[in-house]
């Protein structure tokens, strides 16, 4: 008998620090953030969560997902909007950070990969919140409120290239016009230095359709949102 509990105390001892290890992983690599979801608001497309960080409310928004209030979640690869309007909610966000998805687990790969523990599942086109969005979609739509832009899911996780053919700056960012392959791509990040004529190198995009910048008083069909570019392609 003796044995058995020497025997269930090493396993506890063994699991605690299974999770201390993680927990300390979460809390020290810059990359992965983690948070308790505090509130949450669905759109026709997209998740708005509220998560508690270390004490610091912050707002996520990523593509419909199933995420439950009082979970703790993880995120990476995060892009800052200040004054985000949604005019499908009607609300301006002061600072939100647009990603791809939240994981329910620590991330196995952070940089340049997919692999992850467990992921909130996506909710299906005839799931109930997504009708009952929609008729609020449409109640709105009634009251000649246009819908806003939002964030779609990123195009894909793979390096991109491109030579630079034209940029703007603005207070906060850049935008800079790339040619990939012959097509010509937007991409938006945080105000950087870049020269046209260089190949610049990206990954992680985010797609928005019909991005208004308000301080440009301009409309980009399509722009690509990411953390910044390289010069160097990263394996």
């Amino acid at each position: 008998m003796r044995k058995v509990f020497i025997i269930i105390g090493m396993i506890i001892t063994i699991f605690s620090c299974q999770q201390n290890s993680n927990s300390t992983i979460a809390s020290t690599d810059p990359n992965i953030h983690m948070g308790v979801a505090l509130e949450k608001i669905n759109t026709s497309q997209y998740t708005y969560l509220l998560v508690n960080e270390n004490g610091v409310e912050t707002w996520l928004a990523f593509p419909l997902a199933e995420v439950k209030i009082g979970e703790t979640y993880y995120y990476v690869n995060e892009m800052l909007m200040n004054n985000f309007v949604s005019k499908e909610l009607g609300r301006t966000f002061e600072k939100v950070y647009f990603i791809s998805e939240v994981f329910t687990e620590l991330p196995t790969k952070v940089n340049g990969g997919n692999t992850v523990h467990s992921n909130p599942q996506p909710l299906p086109p005839n799931h109930p919140q997504i009708n009952q969005q929609s008729s609020q979609q449409q109640m709105l739509q009634n009251k000649n409120i246009t819908t806003a832009p939002e964030i779609a899911a990123p195009a894909n996780s793979n390096m991109h290239n491109g030579i630079a053919l034209e940029k703007i700056n603005t207070s906060q960012y850049t935008y800079l016009l790339l040619n990939e392959n012959g097509v010509k791509t937007w991409l938006a990040f945080p105000l950087s230095d870049v020269k046209i004529g260089e190949t610049y190198y990206y990954a992680g995009e985010m797609l928005m359709t019909n991005f208004e910048s308000k301080e440009l008083k301009r409309v980009f069909e399509k722009v690509y949102f990411v953390q910044g570019v390289t010069t160097r392609s990263k394996q």
